[in-house]
């Protein structure tokens, strides 16, 4: 009875590991399509006539996330607050020009589940994203945030030094 719900078990995990893979795999494949085609996207303008339209250019910019869940420990508070702070703070003209831009995210949503794969995230973090004609470049999961709660002022330069970085390419 033991081994028949063991193997039960082991059958259903394998079964689910081999839905993520395959759904990893189609998603990935779709995006590499999409990306390498170079098409043109079409908008319909009525039933009977299309137009092609122009591809939209998306600037270069960094995208600095905060991931947070549903419970919000004074920590994660005060990451959250320190975080946006410095990004608002040391980069107003990027923000503004959309080279730089903060968002907040609440990965225990089911939207936003894929940041936990593609960041390898465990804990609630600060993480920027390079991205290069709307694609993502490189990220940079920033750690050190944690070490630095308790000092403003180096939390501060250290996140805005990273974000520098990232801006200069």
């Amino acid at each position: 009875m033991k081994r028949d719900k063991l193997f039960a078990a082991v059958l259903v995990l394998a079964a689910v590991a081999a839905l993520y893979v395959l759904l990893r795999s189609v998603s990935s494949g779709q995006k590499q399509a999409a990306a390498s085609s170079g098409a043109v996207p079409e908008v319909v303008v009525s039933p009977t006539q299309h137009i092609a339209a122009q591809p939209i250019s998306q600037p270069d910019r960094v995208v600095v996330y905060y991931f947070h869940g549903n419970r919000r420990c004074r920590s994660c508070l005060k990451m959250e607050e320190l975080a946006a702070s410095a990004v608002r703070s040391g980069f107003s003209q990027e923000l503004a020009s959309g080279r730089v831009e903060w968002k907040t995210v609440n990965i225990d949503l089911a939207q936003n589940e894929h940041f936990v794969w593609r960041y390898n995230l465990s804990f609630r973090a600060v993480v920027l994203s390079r991205q290069v004609s709307g694609q993502e470049k490189e990220w940079k999961l920033l750690d050190g945030v944690w070490h630095l709660l308790n000092s403003p002022g180096e939390f501060a330069d250290y996140v805005q030094g990273e974000v520098r970085s990232y801006l200069r390419g």
